[in-house]
């Protein structure tokens, strides 16, 4: 197997790395903006804002999934089906 060039060998080490969850967007964007976080999502709304900001650096990263929300709409429940007639 080829695993081609050592890519990551002469990456920055570090010793750890901490996530903190913050749920609040004003407080998530002031962490970023003040340097308290390195890595924030932003909303795409504000991307232009940030992009223009020196102190900023920003990448678009597509999400690679789809949120689904299944919703039983049917009055019998999920019960329906073959044998169980939708009503």
């Amino acid at each position: 197997i080829d695993e081609g060039p050592d890519l990551f060998s002469k990456g920055p080490l570090f010793e750890e790395a901490s996530i903190s969850v913050v749920q609040e967007q004003a407080s998530r964007l002031g962490a970023l903006e003040t340097g308290e976080a390195d890595s924030a999502a932003i909303p795409p709304e504000q991307y232009e804002s940030y992009n223009q900001n020196d102190n900023v650096t920003v990448r678009q990263v597509p999400t690679p999934y789809n949120t689904i929300i299944s919703v039983n709409q049917r009055a019998n429940g999920w019960n329906a089906g073959p044998g169980n007639l939708f009503q």
